[in-house]
């Protein structure tokens, strides 16, 4: 089961933001003074001021390659080190209905063999749940940009273990 929300757009633009309400669930990502601001900049400071960041895992320019199916696979085989669980949140950015524009879509990736891959696309009705070989032969898996969002504020070491 995953853990993402959903929720179609009523605009064209405000995707990065719908995407950001699915990971976290939390609808103040959904105001319509964020979903109609298309600037990418004001969205990282937004979630910064949230103390949450993105952290890139495959950036490439518009014009430049996509995610190979090899990368897919090496992101779910060395996710195995973070903390335990079922799928991996991400934030992953494809080739837009518009040219020259990306369309950010929020992407369980299942860390479970067998797992389906959630998909929240805020331009479809509902969450898409693919097989993932289907997933793979899908536009989702034809990335620019694959990001994890996750805390600002990060304690490394317990107080007893910090250097003075």
């Amino acid at each position: 089961m995953s853990v993402l929300s959903h929720r179609m757009q009523q605009t064209p633009a405000g995707c990065m933001y719908h995407a950001a309400f699915a990971l976290t669930g939390e609808e103040h990502w959904l105001e319509p003074w964020y979903v109609e601001d298309v600037s990418e900049a004001r969205f990282v400071v937004r979630l910064a001021l949230a103390d949450v960041g993105l952290f890139p895992f495959w950036v490439t320019p518009r014009s430049g390659p996509t995610t190979p199916e090899a990368f897919w696979y090496g992101l779910v085989k060395n996710y195995g080190d973070a903390p335990p669980a079922e799928e991996a949140p991400l934030m992953v950015s494809i080739a837009g209905n518009s040219p020259g524009w990306l369309h950010t879509v929020a992407v369980g990736l299942p860390l479970i063999d067998g797992g389906n891959v959630t998909i929240s696309d805020s331009s479809l009705p509902e969450l898409l749940s693919l097989p993932w070989a289907q997933f793979l032969l899908s536009d989702y898996a034809q990335a620019h940009r694959v990001e994890m969002l996750g805390p600002l504020d990060l304690i490394a070491y317990p107080p007893d273990h910090r250097t003075p």
